[in-house]
């Protein structure tokens, strides 16, 4: 079944607004992983196009050229199949030819009065991360272009990354602007569990581990909602691995404080917060997209004001890992 998609009204809201008006700076959303970034993407894309305008989405991660332009606006989406050439990752060389999609387009059917809306899904997994940088430029010059030359009504680049290390590269520059997208809430994700077919003895207890992740709520839904099972095969591919860290076993009473107060990683070893940030199992609070996408600091799920374990399953396990190593 498809994923029902609930709740991010204030995020739709707020993104509908922004393309409406145009933005010269490009939009970078990270946030933890399954937290519905794609998803979310997805819905914009859709609604972009019912009120006509014309859009690019770009999975940059994805192999199969038409998947990689899966919901694009046809007449554009036609152009940049022309364009595509290059070998490797394709939806990685359509990130790159961006602005040779947007020429070819231009000399054939214009941009001149028109509301364009461009997406790059993954943009980090694509391109890699040594190249983030270099590409938010070249994404911020060709909204200028767009705008300036070619005569567009309205322009709003987003691109989207789950990689942690990411923020840190681009939050240096002033040329993109940076927020991030968390788990549903409470109601929401027991929402979405329900149409899921959680049983309610269930719910409470997934929340709880998952910290309201849409994908790990996925991940038990398929396992038949055995949460011991998930947490086991998590502990052994994400979180037991960190024990052969040496900055980890070098700094376990920082990590345990960590465990006890997200926010503890504001003063722990950098060499600590850089790899858990790294491993995608804390993040750093910045500038949230909205108001309401802000979670209200809890440190029983592992989320504090300035820090956050993506899941709440990562600090219950990372606490038992210390165990092992103590």
């Amino acid at each position: 079944m498809k994923t029902p998609f609930v709740d991010r009204a204030s995020e739709m809201r707020y993104l509908l607004e922004l393309a409406e008006r145009g933005s010269p700076l490009p939009l970078f959303i990270y946030g933890p992983e399954g937290c519905g970034k794609t998803r979310l993407l997805e819905e914009l894309r859709e609604e972009a196009k019912r009120r006509g305008y014309l859009v690019l989405y770009v999975d940059a991660k994805e192999r199969d050229h038409r998947r990689a332009l899966r919901g694009s606006s046809r007449e554009i989406a036609e152009v940049a199949l022309e364009v595509l050439t290059a070998a490797g990752s394709l939806g990685t060389a359509l990130a790159w030819a961006l602005a040779r999609v947007i020429d070819l387009y231009d000399r054939r059917l214009r941009f001149r009065g028109r509301r364009v809306l461009l997406m790059v899904d993954e943009v980090v997994e694509g391109i890699g991360l040594s190249d983030v940088e270099r590409y938010a430029k070249a994404l911020h010059d060709l909204v200028r272009e767009l705008v300036e030359e070619r005569g567009a009504e309205s322009v709003l680049a987003i691109a989207t990354t789950s990689e942690g290390s990411s923020r840190e590269l681009l939050s240096r520059h002033g040329y993109l602007r940076l927020s991030y997208l968390w788990n549903l809430d409470e109601a929401s994700f027991t929402e979405l569990a329900r149409a899921l077919g959680a049983p309610s003895t269930v719910v409470e207890r997934v929340f709880e581990l998952t910290s309201g992740n849409p994908r790990a709520l996925i991940d038990i839904a398929t396992l038949g909602w055995r949460t011991d099972q998930w947490l086991e095969a998590l502990y052994a591919e994400r979180v037991r691995p960190l024990r052969y860290e040496r900055v980890v076993v070098e700094r376990v009473r920082e990590l345990e404080e960590a465990i006890e107060d997200p926010d503890a990683l504001a003063h722990a070893d950098p060499a600590l917060r850089r790899l858990l940030v790294e491993k995608n199992m804390v993040m750093y609070l910045g500038h949230p997209l909205t108001p309401e996408t802000r979670p209200r600091p809890r440190r029983g799920l592992g989320i504090g004001e300035e820090f956050a374990w993506q899941l709440n399953a990562y600090r219950i396990l990372a606490k038992r890992l210390v165990d092992s190593i103590s």
